[in-house]
Formats: C-alpha cells, sequence, structure tokens
C-alpha cells in the first residue's frame, strides 16, 4: 500500500472513541508509549469524491452572508468546489491570487525524499504509521542522554509515559444563520489521532463545539493536567478568520484567548505547549464581504514562553481541504512527523511541512513559536 514505511509493524487494532477506519500501525520495532483516547460525540459525515475550499466565513452574529465564489482568471484546471451551506460550485483555483510560496527552507536533498506533490496519493490518512526511534542508535543514545539531565540546557525532556495529552477540537457540522454546512476533516480527525498516539500521547477528541463549549472544554481539560506530563498538544480543524476560530454555532474564538487558558496552567510551566490551527484565516481571492471587526487582542499571560502555534494559512487567505483525503495542512503534518519525529526537532519537521504544503499552489502555512530548547518526540522511548 502506497506510503507504508519499510520494517516490521505492530498493529494495535481500531481506534477506540468512535474513530473509523484508523489502524494504528507502529513500523520498526518497540512498544508503544501512551495509547487512551476519547471522544464526546459519535457524529458522523458521508465524503464525497469532490475538492472543497475550507473557505472563511464572514458574518455578525446576527446577519451570515456565505462566501462568493468569483470569476476564472488565470485558470489552473477546473475544480469542483462547496461553499459553506454546502452548495456545488463549478469553479477553478486561481494561483495569481493564491497564498505567496513557497517560502520553505527545504534543502534540495530533503526535497527529494518528500512527495513532488501535494495532496499526494504517496499519503493514505487510514494508514498514517510512526516510525518509531527505537529504529535509529544514535537518537536511542540521545534519549538516554536527555532522560539523564545531560541536554536540559538545550532539550525538552520528553520522556514521560504517556508523553502528555492531545486534545481535538474538530467542528466538522456548522448552523450558523440558520443555515447548515459541513467540513470535510474526518480524514484529519483520524489521522492525527493515530499520529499522536503513536508519539506517546494520550489522546481526547471533541466534535461540533459552541464557543462556549469550545472555552469549558478547554479549561476541563487544563484542570486534569498532571504534573508529570512533559508535553500538551491542541488540534483545531474548523472555519475561521484572521486570528480567530469560528465555533459549530458561528462565534468567533480567538485563538490567542485559547493559548491563554494553556499558558495559565501550572503543570505546563516550562514545558512545550504546541497549537496547530487548520482553518482560514481569511479569503481575499473568493470573499468579497468584510468580516466584523475583531476586537482588542487578547493578553497572552504571563507565561508566553515555550509555545508552538503552526496555522494551515497565512493571513488573509483561505486553507484547503478535499474530501476523502482531509485538510492540506493537518495531513501533510501527519505524513511528516509519522515519519521523522523519530529523529528530527520539531521546527525541521516545519520546514517539511511547510514545503509539502505549498506545492498544492494555493496554500502556505507558517508558525510562530517561543520554544526555548529542542524538541524531540523519541517516539517509542520511556523511561
Amino acid at each position: 500500500m502506497a506510503g507504508k514505511e519499510p520494517g516490521s509493524h505492530i498493529s494495535t487494532g481500531n481506534v477506540s472513541g468512535g474513530i473509523v477506519g484508523a489502524n494504528i500501525n507502529v513500523s520498526g520495532t518497540g512498544h508503544r508509549v501512551g495509547n487512551t483516547s476519547t471522544t464526546d460525540s459519535h457524529d458522523t459525515i458521508t465524503s464525497h469524491s469532490h475538492n472543497v475550499y475550507r473557505a472563511p466565513v464572514n458574518m455578525s452574529q446576527q446577519n451570515f452572508k456565505g462566501p462568493t465564489v468569483i470569476g476564472n482568471n488565470n485558470q489552473v484546471g477546473n475544480k469542483t468546489t462547496t461553499d459553506s451551506h454546502n452548495s456545488t460550485i463549478q469553479g477553478s483555483f486561481n494561483r495569481q491570487d493564491a497564498a505567496p510560496g513557497p517560502a520553505h527552507d527545504c534543502s534540495e536533498e530533503e526535497a527529494k525524499a518528500l512527495p513532488k506533490e501535494w495532496p499526494s496519493s504517496d499519503h493514505e490518512h487510514d494508514n498514517v504509521q510512526v516510525k518509531l526511534s527505537t529504529e535509529s542508535p544514535q537518537d536511542v543514545e540521545k534519549f538516554r542522554d536527555m532522560a539523564a539531565g545531560k541536554l536540559q540546557h538545550d532539550h525538552y525532556t520528553m520522556k514521560s509515559n504517556p508523553r502528555g495529552r492531545f486534545l481535538m477540537f474538530s467542528n466538522r457540522k456548522f448552523n450558523i444563520g440558520g443555515k447548515d454546512s459541513t467540513l470535510p476533516v474526518q480524514p484529519d480527525e483520524d489521522a492525527l489521532q493515530t499520529l499522536f498516539e503513536g508519539l506517546g500521547f494520550d489522546c481526547s477528541k471533541k466534535l461540533n463545539r459552541k464557543r462556549e463549549d469550545m472555552i469549558s472544554d478547554l479549561e476541563q481539560e487544563m484542570q486534569r493536567a498532571k504534573p508529570d506530563y512533559d508535553c500538551f498538544v491542541m488540534a483545531v480543524t474548523s472555519h475561521g478568520n484572521k486570528d480567530v476560530i469560528i465555533s459549530s454555532d458561528g462565534q468567533y474564538v480567538k485563538i490567542a484567548e485559547l493559548r491563554k487558558i494553556v499558558d495559565e496552567t501550572k503543570a505546563y510551566n516550562g514545558k512545550p505547549k504546541l497549537f496547530l490551527i487548520d482553518a482560514c484565516q481569511g479569503g481575499q481571492t473568493n470573499i468579497r464581504e468584510k468580516g466584523p471587526e475583531q476586537g482588542e487582542a487578547v493578553d497572552a499571560g504571563p507565561n508566553f514562553a515555550d509555545n508552538y502555534t503552526a496555522v494551515a494559512t497565512v493571513p488573509d487567505f483561505k486553507a484547503q481541504a478535499m474530501h476523502g483525503f482531509g485538510s492540506y495542512f493537518l495531513q501533510a503534518v501527519a505524513y511528516i512527523f509519522s515519519r521523522y519525529a523519530y529523529t528530527e526537532e520539531i521546527t525541521e519537521m516545519t520546514r517539511k511541512v511547510n514545503h509539502l504544503v505549498s506545492l498544492s499552489g494555493c496554500q502556505m502555512p507558517e508558525y510562530t513559536s517561543s520554544l526555548r530548547k529542542k524538541l524531540y518526540f523519541f517516539p517509542g522511548l520511556s523511561e
């Protein structure tokens, strides 16, 4: 099957908690670190074979207007897209107006080892295989030095079992202004849950959450944080606009507001906190309406260090998803992290993610980081 890594595989069966078709396959030898998962809903979406724009939603709380698909200038092949009301529109990608790129630092040698296009048939969202550090003697030795405290000056400690918590907010269904819409994000749920279980995290998933639910869910998650956790990861897949996520009931949730809740949690002080945001940050290529003002920025809080935030697209541009494949960004995260986390630091992997997504010609991710040390996941290794 395309996309598999060589080596022996350990299959631990289907993921619990309502995830369909996501078998955990861990390549190489060694043991899994942390494998519990939960979900708070069993909603399902039927996937279709056409592409969709994950179009940003511009609206006020009382007055919602769906995105408008414009023009066929500078066509690069016809695509079938869906707007936020789930209706089908015949249109085309407009590369002149697409997100700028590529803006990556992949070496020529690194690029040769990656797919030549994205989305790629080399990647299957339901067959993510995490390569373990046990396959690399030099990484086993590095882990031992890190666990012994020899690398604490420039490496984050990543040795607990489980490593920490992975929380995913997946807003598949929306009801905004009395109109229903969906996003094809089931593949992202499958791929990321498989990935982070393979990386040693306990995983939870929240589906179709209103604004107050997202805030409450994250606050409860932080209340349950354990001092021995080494890391926290949150992923969000949803509609969005600049600096905000849009909840299932059409409300703005500021990314900074979610980060502030995590930053103020003592259990994660001095530890890496990762945020993966797959949502539009605008949509000037296809959207003519102007959204409401965002308001004042949220204070990042006293503990703003040790954060890493990766967003699917640069400000003012849309993010892309494909039925049956998932989002260009999160699937690239799953592809790269599953293959390289056993030996590479997170910023090295981020460059590869940016490179892959840039191959689409219509999207460019970006990330910000206040990490103060190197972050290796060391999958398969623990004390």
